[in-house]
């Protein structure tokens, strides 16, 4: 009796319990391939538990072709022929790469994000510039405005200073080659002095009486 206990025991041992290579190779298949459906699902929520999803089922795949390297799965297998869930074996392993870098891509998304929140500042700090810049241009026109009594256009550029005669007539040399006697009526304007060069008396710009 005891004998034959022995031998059924030995006989279990060396079969499996009566479950052939390729039966508990693909019970193993199975196990991995959940797991891995399992990953896929978390890889967003939680990576960590992904990442370790994936690592268990990379385990379960290692025995297949550690304990089971004559049966037809280990083969395809090792040749990277089977597919779990769409996804090669080197796919998988590839992939649980990428989720270990999730730290370093979170780092280079911010500091991408910086960046573009930094040249959007430098943008706006532009804009801000410039518009301050047309504000106070406008404050000088209307200033001007303010002061201008007339104003009249010659044919051409003016170099020399002009000159005011005693009825406020004002004398000016134009480019063009004409002299223009300006017949002004602004008390003020007369009485505002007039630019002179160097000081010299000759570039006064006065009309002698």
């Amino acid at each position: 009796m005891k004998t034959t206990f022995i031998a059924l025991l030995a006989l279990c041992l060396c079969l499996g319990c009566g479950k052939k290579p390729d039966e508990a190779a693909n019970v193993l298949f199975v196990e991995a391939t959940k797991l891995i459906s399992q990953a896929e699902a978390k890889e967003d929520a939680d990576y960590k538990a992904a990442i370790a999803d994936y690592e268990k089922a990379l385990e379960l795949i290692q025995k297949i072709t550690d304990k089971y390297p004559e049966t037809d799965l280990a083969v395809k297998l090792v040749s990277n022929e089977t597919v779990f869930t769409g996804q090669t074996l080197a796919q998988i392993k590839a992939r649980m790469d990428w989720l270990a870098r999730t730290p370093e891509r979170a780092e280079e998304s911010r500091r991408a994000e910086e960046r573009r929140r930094a040249d959007e500042e430098k943008r706006r700090a532009e804009e801000r510039r410039r518009a301050e810049e047309m504000r106070r241009a406008e404050e000088k026109r209307m200033a001007r405005a303010k002061l201008l009594r007339w104003e009249f256009k010659t044919g051409g550029r003016v170099y020399s200073s002009p000159a005011i005669g005693s009825d406020g007539t004002v004398y000016v040399g134009s480019i063009d080659g004409k002299l223009y006697a300006i017949n002004g009526k602004s008390k003020g304007l007369a009485k505002s002095p007039w630019p002179m060069r160097g000081q010299n008396a000759r570039h006064t710009g006065r009309v002698m009486k």
